[in-house]
């Protein structure tokens, strides 16, 4: 009861959450982490440091815990100490990595190594009756059962043979399956294969339209489908941009097109189109800043209207990790993650982490 009763007042960034959490801390990972982020919403640098100290030692050694323990180290005039935490950081592909190296005042680094296959090793593969019978459910529109074929034919496979599968698949433009596959395959350093330029015209031409960065639809459509234009979900979202059929014909009302059929959100074309205007929107209503937009788009803006500070502005970093929900936690840095790795790969520099993560003020 006492944990609950620390997490909400954690949750409400309430004075009073970091000393009830410490007093239930113990061994549970839940509180540690609460109670590191009590601290953090109040900006107690001090407390950070002793809340992070708490932590068991797997979580210290995480990414995440260790770049809040470098923030810290240089709010308390241990500029040295973390500068050297933030050096190795900066080195990691990661949202945090990505966050030490924009406090050193450095570029991002992908390390992308591309993976060399030979063309006649997936030549063989793809003359497999496994994945001849992929082929043929492809193109007859069978593709569900495409899937569930795919993934029976790679189940055993090796890394290697996972990695010939992968490219496989993004010589057959399916870019999800290219995706999920070189990830079951532990191979991380492949942008190309990881991030792929796919539906690039259409995401262009909305970007234009919508006055958007197309580096930022990217990350959205690697964050919400991989690239499966297909996607669907539970709550009734579809598509690329896992957009729901009710806000798409809102769209259309504002836009003065015909709505006739749901499943038209299954057209890239037409998901990117109608789901760049709804994220337009939402960055307009939040005065351009990128971090409510997104959390807007995942979590919906009621309740982001629920985790705004109520007084003094929060640093955007602070704002996301003390964000409530973890899904929505995960989605904002993901997205802004994806978002800065894609400018990389369209060779742009248009996006600044300075104006992705502006500071949050209340409202």
């Amino acid at each position: 009861t006492e944990k609950r009763f620390g997490l909400e007042l954690a949750y409400e960034r309430d004075k009073q959450a970091y000393s009830r959490l410490a007093a239930v801390a113990g061994n549970d990972p839940t509180a540690q982490e609460w109670r590191v982020r009590a601290a953090l919403s109040q900006q107690n640098w001090h407390e950070v440091l002793n809340g992070l100290d708490a932590l068991n030692d797997e979580l210290k050694q995480s990414e995440k815990w260790q770049y809040w323990r470098a923030r810290a180290l240089a709010a308390t005039g241990k500029i040295e100490d973390s500068s050297l935490l933030l050096d190795r950081l900066a080195k990691q592909r990661s949202f945090y990595g990505f966050l030490s190296a924009n406090r050193l005042q450095r570029e991002i680094e992908l390390s992308h190594r591309a993976i060399t296959v030979l063309n006649e090793d997936i030549d063989a593969l793809q003359v497999d009756v496994q994945f001849k019978a992929v082929s043929e459910l492809l193109a007859i529109d069978r593709r569900n059962e495409a899937v569930r074929q795919w993934w029976h034919a790679t189940a055993d496979m090796d890394k290697q043979r996972l990695i010939l599968a992968a490219k496989l698949a993004q010589r057959w433009q399916w870019p999800s399956m290219a995706i999920f596959t070189i990830a079951k395959a532990n191979v991380w350093d492949d942008m190309n294969l990881r991030f792929p330029l796919a539906f690039h015209p259409e995401i262009q031409n909305a970007a234009n339209q919508q006055q958007l960065d197309p580096a930022l639809i990217f990350g959205l459509i690697r964050q919400e489908s991989a690239f499966d234009e297909f996607a669907g979900s539970s709550a009734g979202a579809i598509g690329l941009l896992q957009l729901k059929p009710s806000t798409a014909k809102q769209i259309a009302n504002e836009l003065n097109e015909p709505w006739t059929n749901d499943f038209n959100l299954l057209l890239p074309e037409v998901n990117i189109k109608y789901a760049s205007r709804y994220f337009k929107k939402l960055l307009d209503r939040y005065n351009g800043h990128y971090a409510l937009a997104l959390a807007a788009y995942n979590a919906g803006p009621n309740r982001v209207k629920n985790w705004l500070p109520k007084t003094d502005a929060l640093p955007a970093d602070i704002w996301i990790e003390t964000i409530p929900y973890k899904e929505t936690r995960s989605y904002v840095a993901s997205v802004i993650m994806y978002a800065l790795i894609y400018q990389k790969r369209l060779s742009t520099n248009n996006l600044k982490i300075s104006d992705l993560l502006a500071d949050v003020r209340p409202q």
